[in-house]
């Protein structure tokens, strides 16, 4: 595993996580704040503990690509 941090601003929030999942050796991703919340739409499955609290910390592309 290799963790590269992206310092992605704001107002191209949505833009770069598009970018992300649009590579196909892209894993994942650990969420920091402010972003924590603001990526769940951008999840295809919400664990237990996300939907409660609304946010999550780590976001991973399992084998069927979701």
């Amino acid at each position: 595993m290799i963790l590269v941090p992206l310092h992605v601003l704001p107002d191209r929030f949505e833009e770069a996580v598009r970018g992300l999942k649009a590579l196909t050796n892209f894993d994942g991703l650990v969420v920091t704040v402010p972003y924590k919340a603001r990526i769940l739409p951008f999840v295809d499955r919400l664990m237990p503990m996300g939907e409660k609290v609304g946010a999550i910390n780590v976001m991973r592309r399992d084998r069927d690509g979701k």
